[in-house]
């Protein structure tokens, strides 16, 4: 944080940068509290997987007879390179 790089307490660095006191109070502190959840966790922030349904995938049968399946949002942009590409 450029505060605490700078030297000065956070009424001077405020008042130095024109900024509120009380909102970069507020924004100090939150970012402490956040410091302390990221070493409390070893460095790794918590994120929520959703599982995608199973049923949910497309085909393509391209005019030569050729057949692309199983396609999901997580490779259609990996098929269409490669249609793209034929």
């Amino acid at each position: 944080m450029q505060w605490r790089d700078s030297g000065l307490s956070k009424t001077a660095y405020a008042q130095r940068h024109s900024l509120s006191y009380q909102q970069m109070a507020y924004w100090s502190n939150k970012k402490d509290l956040v410091d302390e959840q990221e070493v409390a966790l070893g460095g790794f922030v918590p994120v929520s997987v959703l599982p995608t349904p199973e049923n949910v995938a497309l085909c393509v049968r391209l005019a030569n007879g050729a057949t692309i399946e199983g396609i999901t949002e997580r490779n259609v942009d990996l098929v269409s390179e490669l249609i793209k590409r034929l």
